[in-house]
This record gives C-alpha cells, sequence and structure tokens, in this order.
C-alpha cells in the first residue's frame, strides 16, 4: 500500500502529449471547468496508470470527477456501485446534461424504465453505469453485462465504488451487499477499481482495502479539514424547547439547508411543522414512494422550496454546491456519519453553519439502532437449519438468490442482517458461495456452535457502543469542535488496537484550533452564584470527584437527581421531573444520605 498526502508534480508534468491535451479539453469543454481542486490530479493519474485507487475526500472535493474526467479517455463501460438512489440520480442526470450516455439502474424505477435502462446497457453506447450493490452481486446481471463483452460491445474498464466505507464492518454504514459484490468484480475480469469516501478512520480505511482486495491500492487522503464550515452544538432540555429552537435557527440563517433526523415520524413531524410555519419545505425518507422522493429532491435542487427534512436516506453525492446550512435535529450515531452529512453544506467553498440541536433522550434513539444490529446465535442457527432445509429441497442442493429465499423463509428477519449471517455462515464453512452467486450447503447435521459464531459480533457492538459515547462527547464538550473531529480521524481509539499498519493523514491545524466554531468564538462558563463567589478558593491539589453513571447527586437549584452520563468535565443528570441537565462537575454534589 502507497500513501500520498500532498501532490508531487502538476498535472502538466505527469500526463504528456495526447492524453494531456484530452484530459485538460474534456476538463474545461465537458466539465466547464479551467483547473483541478487539490487531490483529484493525484487521484486521476492512479486510475490512469490503471491502479486501484482508494480516495478519502471531504465533502466537496469533487470526488465524481476523479472517476468521470479519466473513464472518458479510458473508453469502455465505467461502473458506478452507489448505495442511494438520490446519489444515482443526481449524477447520471448530470452526466446526460452533459451529453454523456449514462444509464442508472435502481428499484425506484418502473417496470418500463428498467427494460429501457438494460436496452441501453445492450445497446454498448453507455458510457457509465449507476447501480447498487445488491444489483451489482447478482450473478445473473454479471452474466448479462459479460455476454455483452462478448457480442463486441465495450468492456467494463472500471469499476468506481462510491461512499466506500459502507463496505467496512467497522464503518458507521456498513451495508452487507458491499462485501458480496466482491465474487462479481472478479467475474468481470477484476478491472481496476477506485473507492471513494469522505471518511474513513485507520481502522475503516485498512477495512477497505482488504474487503476489495486491493493488494497494491494507491492511498490518497487529502484530509477532512474545511475551514468554511462553522460548526456549533445547543444543549437543550425537551423536543419542545428543540422544536421552538429548530425555527428560529432556520429563521435567523440565510439560503438553503437540510434538517436531519434519525427517524422517518420525526422527519414527517418536523416537515410538517416547518409547512405550518410558513416555511417552503420537503422531506425525504426511505418510506416515501419513488416517485415522492425523486419530485422532492428535484424540488430541493431547482430551488424551489429552502429547506429539505430528511433521513440518512438523502444527501450522499448530492451535487447542490449553495446549501449555507445542515442542522441535526437528532444526533447521529457517530462521528463519521455527522461528518458525512454535517459536510454537504457549503461545497462552493462560501460560509455554512453546521449545528447539533443536542438533546441527551436522543441517545435511546441510536441505543435502539444498534440492539438489532447483528445477529445472535438464535437468528443464526434458525437460518443454518432453514438454509439446509432449502438445499434439500433443491435438485442440484443449490440455492439461488439466497438472500431472497432466506427471506421468503424468514420474513421477520430484515435483508440487511440475512446478508451478514450468510457471510458468518460461509466462514463458518456451512455453506458454500458458486462463482454465479448461488450457495450450496456443506454440512447437514454437523453441530457447530452458534454462540461461538455470534461472538465475532462482541467487539463490533464494544465498538459501536464507544463511538456512539464520541458522538455524545463531541456534543457535551467545551473543546473546539475542529479539534476533536480532527483527533477522532487522524488518530481512532481503534487504530492501534486493531490495525497498527494503517498510517494517520496529516493534521491541518498542527496540533491548534479553528477558532471558529461555538466553543472557539464562545468558550462555555459557568457563572458562580455570589455564595460561591465568597467561598474561599478549593485547596491546592484537592481532586474533583469523579463521578459515575447511576451515582446519586444534588445540584444547587434543581435538588436530588441521578448521573446519567459523564463526559470529560461535564455530567449530564437526570431529575425527578423528567428532565436531563448537563452541568460542569465541580457544581455537583454527593446526595445527602
Amino acid at each position: 500500500m502507497t500513501t500520498e498526502t500532498k501532490l508531487d508534480k502538476p498535472l502538466s508534468e505527469l500526463l504528456q502529449g495526447t492524453l494531456k491535451k484530452r484530459l485538460n479539453a474534456s476538463l474545461r469543454d465537458v466539465f466547464g471547468l479551467d483547473a483541478l481542486r487539490p487531490g483529484q490530479e493525484q487521484v486521476i493519474r492512479s486510475v490512469m496508470d490503471g491502479r486501484d485507487t482508494l480516495a478519502v475526500m471531504p465533502t466537496g472535493a469533487g470526488k465524481s470527477l476523479c472517476y468521470q474526467l479519466p473513464a472518458l479517455q479510458l473508453g469502455g463501460l465505467t461502473l458506478v456501485v452507489s448505495p442511494l438512489i438520490s446519489l444515482m440520480k443526481d449524477q447520471s442526470d448530470k452526466l446526460r446534461e452533459s451529453g454523456i450516455a449514462a444509464v442508472a439502474l435502481h428499484s425506484g424505477l418502473s417496470a418500463e424504465e428498467e427494460r429501457q435502462a438494460i436496452r441501453d446497457i445492450d445497446s454498448g453506447d453507455s458510457r457509465f453505469l449507476f447501480l447498487t450493490p445488491e444489483r451489482l452481486a447478482k450473478a445473473d446481471f454479471v452474466e448479462m453485462l459479460n455476454e455483452r463483452d462478448k457480442d463486441g460491445k465495450p468492456e467494463v474498464q472500471l469499476i468506481v465504488i462510491d461512499e466506500a466505507h459502507c463496505i467496512s464492518q467497522w464503518g458507521h454504514d456498513f451495508r452487507p451487499a458491499f462485501v458480496e459484490m466482491l465474487q462479481s468484480i472478479k467475474a468481470l475480469g477484476r478491472p481496476p477499481v477506485l473507492a471513494l469516501t469522505a471518511t474513513a478512520t485507520p481502522a475503516v480505511v485498512a477495512d477497505i482495502l482488504r474487503e476489495l482486495d486491493m493488494k497494491d491500492a494507491q492511498v490518497i487522503n487529502t484530509g477532512v479539514y474545511r475551514d468554511n464550515l462553522r460548526f456549533a452544538v445547543e444543549q437543550l432540555t425537551n423536543p419542545r424547547e428543540k422544536r421552538t429552537r429548530l425555527l428560529e435557527r432556520i429563521a435567523a440563517l440565510d439560503g438553503t439547508g437540510v434538517v436531519y433526523c434519525s427517524t422517518v415520524a420525526e422527519c414527517n413531524a418536523i416537515h410538517v411543522e416547518l409547512v405550518e410555519a410558513g416555511i417552503e419545505a420537503e422531506r425525504y425518507n426511505g418510506r416515501m414512494s419513488a416517485s415522492e422522493r425523486t419530485a422532492a429532491q428535484d424540488a430541493f435542487m431547482e430551488n424551489r422550496c429552502r429547506v429539505m427534512v430528511a433521513t440518512n436516506a438523502f444527501g450522499m453525492g448530492i451535487d447542490k454546491p449553495d446549501i449555507r446550512f445542515v442542522i441535526h435535529h437528532q444526533m447521529p450515531g457517530s462521528l463519521e456519519a455527522y461528518y458525512q452529512e454535517a459536510g454537504r453544506a457549503g461545497r462552493d467553498g462560501g460560509e455554512a453553519h453546521c449545528i447539533l440541536l443536542f438533546e441527551l433522550k436522543d441517545k435511546q434513539v441510536q441505543q435502539f439502532f444498534l440492539s438489532g444490529r447483528y445477529p445472535g446465535a438464535e437468528t443464526l442457527a434458525r437460518c443454518a437449519d432453514a438454509l439446509r432445509r432449502l438445499a434439500r429441497e433443491s435438485e442440484r442442493k443449490t440455492i439461488h438468490a439466497p438472500v431472497d429465499a432466506l427471506h421468503e423463509a424468514l420474513p421477520d428477519i430484515g435483508v440487511n442482517k440475512l446478508r451478514t449471517v450468510l457471510l458468518v455462515l460461509q466462514d463458518m464453512r456451512i455453506l458454500r458461495r458458486t462463482s454465479k452467486g448461488a450457495v450450496t450447503a456443506l454440512s447437514d447435521g454437523v453441530p457447530h456452535d452458534m454462540e461461538e459464531a455470534a461472538q465475532r459480533f462482541t467487539a463490533m457492538a464494544a465498538h459501536d457502543r464507544e463511538v456512539l459515547e464520541r458522538m455524545i462527547g463531541y456534543a457535551q464538550s467545551g473543546q473546539c469542535r475542529w479539534r476533536i473531529l480532527l483527533d477522532y480521524f487522524h488518530a481512532h481509539l481503534d487504530a492501534a488496537r486493531l490495525h497498527v499498519s494503517t498510517s494517520s493523514m496529516p493534521d491541518e491545524l498542527d496540533g491548534g484550533v479553528c477558532c471558529k466554531c461555538d466553543n472557539c468564538v464562545s468558550p462555555p462558563t459557568v457563572m458562580p452564584s455570589p455564595r460561591e463567589l465568597q467561598q474561599p478558593a478549593s485547596t491546592p491539589g484537592r481532586a474533583v470527584k469523579t463521578w459515575h453513571p447511576g451515582d446519586a447527586v444534588q445540584v444547587r437549584k434543581y435538588g436530588a437527581g441521578k448521573v446519567e452520563l459523564v463526559s470529560g468535565d461535564r455530567v449530564a443528570v437526570s431529575f425527578p421531573d423528567g428532565e436531563t441537565r448537563t452541568f460542569i462537575a465541580r457544581y455537583v454534589k454527593a446526595a445527602r444520605s
């Protein structure tokens, strides 16, 4: 693995002669640009050299150009694997507007639209094909692409994995289908792979390289710091107060923005509230129909509404440069997810605001999501039994489309969890995956320790809890917001423990602070009472008591309560009135016995 962080030579020295002229002409005539942004040149050079490449570049750095520009010179078909329909629609629409043949194939298409998309692919005229990892993992689809090559149509010459952090089981948005598609990439002749992501801790970088089998990859990490983003957190105590503050913030801010919610129910409720307040708003979540999502996205992109209220189903790859604010009405589950979503503001380089409205109870929503993320021993056993039964019923003991077959047999288990189960059972040698994506049961009646197999998820679950605590720590900290983010991505707590050989990017602030976030501009202070001002200073060397969740405490003005969370010098205390409030530790006292 080779890691670069700085540009070695200008493009004019790297790309000589006719190729250089063609690239510059495409940059100017097709994309309307005069020059590349920092980091783009390195990625393009690596792709043109036919190398596997992993590019970690912040939102707004122009990751899409890193495959679009070289793909036009390489010829053939470029597959772009994207996790979200909104991303595919946005990118394919822009290419077609530039006169480049592009096809998007996803579940949001009607039956006729899908048939037309297949005809466009089969014609050999398309230069770009956008598809989901689930589609690429299908053996019959890969077979269709290979048959197309045999007919003399342009072959697949580059595979782009957008939002590549989704392939990592240590990432914040793991999707098992990303792992499944590796077999399909090999079946297509293993063309060069370009993996793109805006966020990747050292552990996630190593996971991406391993899962995609990128043995001699060029890793280009341009850092995460963006000096135009102003981060801020507001501590709130109840939903009503939070919604009132949201309306106040939107009214005070200029331009268009996105409001993120963690749940569909909250997304719908906030959308109604904004509309009733006279704010031009649309909503976007996974429970809406494809046509509803498309209409909402078009309205936002065309500035026919001011605010998009959305779950995390919206935003990846959305190229709207003039988003002036991103407000998180509910806390996401990790700093990776938060940075990804907040970073959609200010892609044009202009000042933008990234605001988190923090209520400690939001932690419960994320804990609920985590509780059902990984399969337990019982789920593994049920799935293994179902697979053996399905194999016995098959003439050749082979199960085609195993995820669909398993979901039909066990409809109470989610599709993503079933994909994870199949990976585990494959590792346990209970099943074997064929070259065409089917599975064959290898053992029948041989005892397996499902409890032991389920233990592989223990470390992942612990990791998820640690990551959630880091998100809460960010929300409650008095430190520079950018300093926290940079420290997290540069020296993630798992890096040394899990992937010792993974190197880190340079510190863009050289160990300093941003001087622009809320904590830098207005450092948090606590105003002592007159009585406290009259009290003598604490005895030198006297340590402040360390609190732990569950401790019975007392706080002046609020009375008795119980410690719910401790983060640095901040203590969150719940009170009998149902509210949870946060204090600096020295103002919290032990409850009177």
